[in-house]
């Protein structure tokens, strides 16, 4: 079966796009602002069968790190002696899911977790569990999608799960509710919010549906979500729609989950698309941070000054929020040196905010970047070889490994073309 995602406006789901989408989707270049210091940049390692990584990494506490590869259909794990093991590969549309896109999280028994785009049946996809037993993976299947009437409970989970204290890069515990999005189902067929709750006893979790988007006249509240969720110090939810909003064009919102008791209260944060041209911003797919103030920073793949996407912030400002854009991508018109089509932030102690675009860039093939203030850097330009030995179209955003680098995978370029494995010290 084949199948593509919808497509919004001009601009598609950026960590989707490979050659085929399924159901649905070391040189340095420098700006004039240069870095105190030379980022310095390695290829961990380059994909040779079934790569195509649509995810950053996720890291053990023993230095390994995890991961999905989209094109391989499989977990994979990238030892601290660089060694490359596929740990459980999907048979392909199949009851245990198929087409991995987004990252794992980690518990701290050392199990993992995560989402496949589809599986048989109704196609919705699932949420897994790899426990490690004596040198093996056991698969768990948690969830599958579409199992209720029209797929009230959500279909095609292409992000991943949180869970409260993820920003802080404390492991799961193992017994907290998850989170999740799906970009379709639900009681509007425009994607919902889950949360999985484990119970002592139970084998499997409860899924329930928090939020349906689309619930509101003109789809105001929101559609087909793409970014990951984050959740506050207090349990508030937070995250984006690629579509919807107020507006004709719907550019997109910024959304909140409060709980109250057991049910959550939807507000809108911000609707894209506000000002002429949109340059406030317009169609929001990735993930984005929250700081020690609750500002909350992200991107948007389009809309900005110049049509190629921009780095927003959005500060509380008593019961609303106030939306202000740091940065806008392509100034120098068609060229985009600085990028094109970003793919979410995080932020550091220092208040630096750190993301790849897929396109852009002296080679057009994307780009690491940091915007301090007002001012972007390139930290470093994919394909900067002839080969693209470092890789090329960097998607699913960064990792911090906390020692002061920045993991990341790309979808193409390496030795073999299927995507690289990469660490930038900026």
């Amino acid at each position: 079966m084949r199948i593509t995602l919808r497509r919004i406006g001009a601009v598609s789901a950026g960590f989707l796009q490979t050659a085929v989408l399924v159901v649905m989707a070391c040189a340095l270049s420098l700006t004039s602002e240069q870095a105190s210091a030379t980022p310095v940049f390695k290829t961990l390692y380059s994909f040779q069968d079934g790569g195509g990584p649509q995810a950053t990494v996720v890291r053990d506490s023993a230095g390994n790190l995890y991961g999905t590869a989209f094109g391989g259909n499989s977990v994979y794990e990238f030892t601290k002696d660089g060694t490359e093991k596929v740990l459980y590969t999907f048979c392909g549309f199949c009851t245990d899911g198929s087409l991995p896109a987004a990252n794992l999280i980690i518990d701290q028994q050392g199990n993992l977790y995560g989402t496949t785009t589809f599986s048989s049946g109704a196609g919705g996809g699932t949420v897994f569990k790899l426990e490690p037993r004596h040198g093996t993976w056991k698969f768990v299947l948690l969830h599958a999608f579409c199992s209720r009437p029209l797929c009230e409970d959500g279909a095609i989970p292409v992000r991943g799960l949180t869970y409260q204290g993820m920003s802080s890069g404390a492991p799961y515990d193992g017994v907290s509710p998850l989170y999740g999005a799906t970009y379709e189902g639900g009681a509007n067929n425009e994607g919902v919010v889950y949360q999985l709750t484990f119970s002592p006893g139970d084998k499997k979790p409860k899924q329930k549906t928090i939020y349906s988007f689309c619930s509101m006249t003109n789809c105001s509240d929101g559609a087909l979500p793409l970014g990951d969720l984050l959740v506050d110090d207090v349990g508030n939810l937070y995250g984006t729609t690629s579509t919807g909003g107020d507006f004709s064009n719907r550019g997109g919102v910024v959304f909140e989950l409060s709980p109250k008791g057991k049910q959550f209260r939807q507000r809108v944060l911000y609707t894209f698309c506000q000002l002429a041209n949109c340059a406030d911003g317009q169609y929001p797919s990735a993930s984005f941070a929250m700081d020690e103030k609750g500002r909350l920073f992200g991107t948007t793949q389009a809309g900005g000054d110049n049509g190629h996407g921009a780095v927003f912030e959005l500060q509380p400002h008593g019961r609303s929020y106030r939306e202000s854009v740091l940065y806008s991508f392509c100034p120098a018109g068609g060229s985009c040196v600085d990028g094109d089509v970003p793919e979410g932030v995080i932020t550091n102690a220092s208040g630096d905010l750190f993301g790849t675009t897929l396109r852009g860039g002296a080679n057009g093939n994307g780009v690491v970047f940091r915007v301090h203030g007002a001012a972007q850097t390139v930290l470093h330009t994919f394909c900067a070889a002839g080969d693209c030995s470092d890789g090329a179209s960097p998607v699913g955003g960064l990792m911090s490994d906390g020692l002061g680098n920045l993991l990341g995978t790309t979808q193409t370029g390496g030795s073999s073309g299927q995507g690289t494995l990469y660490e930038l010290t900026p």
